[in-house]
């Protein structure tokens, strides 16, 4: 069953960072059908930064859950998120029934919604990637003597 879905103007594909330069290269290739997984791209169709709410998380290698507990920063930090402007491609989009009934009741959120899939490549001029990083704040004196503070926050686009 497929049921088109018109999602948010950016959606995020979640990856591991082994494919970043694959991804860098190729742009999101559609992943081969597997049992009653549709061939697609997937990602997540919500208005806020990703969070612990959001599955899958699948660690690639056996090393990740290690590297992981030795650098004491959670999974998020890990993975790559490559966030499609939908806006700049002709892709349909689809709900994704498998995740929705693998991983709806898991979360807080709209699920009917949350898991969407494109059954065509997306290609690398339409996706940005972004990682959590440091924050970075700064404060600065304005007029009549007072402050301002600024700042980037952790979730953004990533310049190697």
């Amino acid at each position: 069953m497929k049921t088109k879905i018109t999602p948010h103007r950016y959606v995020i594909h979640v990856s591991h960072p082994y494919f970043r330069e694959s991804i860098d290269r190729k742009g999101l290739l559609k992943n081969g059908t597997e049992g009653m997984i549709p061939e697609g791209v997937y990602a997540h169709n919500l208005l806020v930064k990703p969070n612990y709410d959001w599955f899958p998380f699948v660690l690639k290698f056996e090393c990740d859950s290690f590297l992981n507990t030795i650098t004491n920063e959670g999974p998020l930090r890990l993975y790559d998120y490559w966030v499609i402007d939908t806006h700049a491609i002709d892709n349909d989009w689809y709900i994704d029934y498998c995740a929705l009934s693998d991983f709806g009741e898991d979360t807080c959120y709209n699920t009917f919604s949350m898991f969407i899939y494109s059954d065509k490549d997306v290609p690398r001029s339409a996706i940005k990637l972004f990682r959590f990083q440091n924050e970075v704040r700064w404060d600065y004196k304005g007029v009549d003597g007072a402050y301002h503070f600024r700042g980037l926050d952790e979730f953004r686009e990533y310049i190697e």
